[in-house]
C-alpha cells in the first residue's frame, strides 16, 4: 500500500524548476511514498523528467484546484500531500507529516515557510508560521475579496493549531478530503484553495495545524507562459462566488457578501454564466456541508474566520 502521495499540480512550470523540486521530493521519500505530477491542460510531457508517474487528466486548463482533486480521487494513498512546482523540503519532512495525520485523521496540515528567490536562494526574511482567515481584504487591490489566508504575525509559532493553512505544502488523509465534499472540485484557476480546505475541515469538525518542518517556497514563481488570458481571470475571479455559494452562510450575511463581491463592478451577469458550469460541484459540497457537526456562526465565534 502507498503510505503517502506528493501531488505537485504543474502549469508552464519552468522544467529546470520542477526538476530540482522533484529531485529534493525522491530524496526524502520513503520507500512506500510516492510522487505523481499533474499537467494542467496541455504541455509536452517530454520536457518534464521525474522519477515519479505523470497524469495529463485534461485537455484544457482547469487550474490548481480540479488538478489536485483529479489525483487525490485518482490516488491509492492513504496521505496526500500537495505542493507547488517551485519548492525545497527538509529530510523527514513527510514523516513528520504521516505521523501527525495517524494520531489526528481529521487535520489539514501545513509547514512552516522560507521564502525562495528565484534559483532557490533563501530570502533574507523571517519564517512563515500559519495562517489565520480574513473575512474581507482591506487592500485596495483585493477591496473585492473575502475569506482570504493571512499569515500570523507577531510572536512566532512552531506547531500547533492555527486559523487556515498557507505556505503551498498540505497534508491530509484521502478518506478525509472526501469526507469534507472534496472541495477543490469547485475552483478553476488559480485561488481559493486554501481557503476552501481550510473552512471545510474546520466546518466538518476537523482543524488546521501547523507542523514544525520549513519548506522553501518560490514567491511568484516565473513560468513559461504569456499572460493571463481574460476569460482565466474572470474564472479566478468566480473562485470567490463559488466558494461563497458553497459554504453554509446565513441569507442576511450572504446578501451582504455578495455585495462586497460585486462592489464597484458588473459582474453578475458574467459570474453567474461561469458558475452555472460549476453547478454540481457547488450544489454537492453545500449539501455536505449543511450536515456539517458545526456551523458558520460557530467559525466566527472561535475566531477561525476574523
Amino acid at each position: 500500500m502507498i503510505r503517502a502521495e506528493i501531488i505537485i499540480s504543474v502549469r508552464n512550470e519552468l522544467p529546470h524548476n520542477l526538476r530540482r523540486t522533484t529531485t529534493n521530493i525522491n530524496m526524502t521519500l520513503g520507500p512506500d511514498d510516492q510522487m505523481t505530477v499533474v499537467l494542467d491542460g496541455p504541455h509536452k510531457i517530454g520536457e518534464y523528467h521525474h522519477d515519479g508517474q505523470t497524469l495529463q487528466p485534461f485537455t484544457e486548463w482547469r487550474g490548481c484546484g480540479q488538478c489536485r482533486d483529479y489525483a487525490i480521487k485518482a490516488s491509492k494513498a492513504k496521505y496526500v500531500i500537495l505542493v507547488d512546482g517551485h519548492m525545497t523540503f527538509p529530510a523527514g519532512w513527510v514523516d513528520e507529516i504521516c505521523a501527525h495525520l495517524a494520531k489526528h485523521p481529521k487535520d489539514v496540515t501545513c509547514c512552516r515557510m522560507q521564502g525562495l528567490g528565484q534559483h532557490f536562494e533563501v530570502l533574507p526574511e523571517e519564517i512563515y508560521h500559519g495562517c489565520y482567515l480574513m473575512l474581507k481584504h482591506p487592500h485596495n487591490s483585493m477591496k473585492n475579496w473575502w475569506i482570504c489566508s493571512q499569515w500570523n504575525k507577531g510572536e512566532p509559532l512552531e506547531k500547533g493549531i492555527t486559523g487556515g493553512i498557507m505556505g503551498a505544502c498540505y497534508g491530509m488523509t484521502r478518506e478525509w478530503y472526501l469526507k469534507i465534499g472534496a472541495p477543490l472540485t469547485i475552483l478553476k484557476g488559480w485561488g481559493g484553495d486554501e481557503e476552501i480546505l481550510a473552512t471545510c475541515s474546520w466546518l466538518m469538525g476537523g482543524r488546521c495545524y501547523l507542523l514544525p518542518p520549513v519548506c522553501g517556497h518560490i514567491w511568484a514563481a516565473k513560468r513559461n507562459r504569456p499572460e493571463v488570458e481574460y476569460r482565466e481571470k474572470w474564472e479566478m475571479w468566480a473562485n470567490h462566488y463559488a466558494i461563497l455559494d458553497a459554504l453554509p452562510v446565513p441569507d442576511a450575511e450572504y446578501m451582504d457578501i455578495k455585495k462586497h463581491l460585486n462592489r464597484g463592478n458588473d459582474r453578475n451577469e458574467k459570474m453567474t454564466e461561469l458558475l452555472l458550469l460549476r453547478h454540481d460541484a457547488i450544489r454537492h459540497l453545500r449539501e455536505t456541508l449543511l450536515s456539517a457537526p458545526r456551523n458558520w456562526q460557530w467559525l466566527k465565534d472561535k475566531k477561525i474566520i476574523k
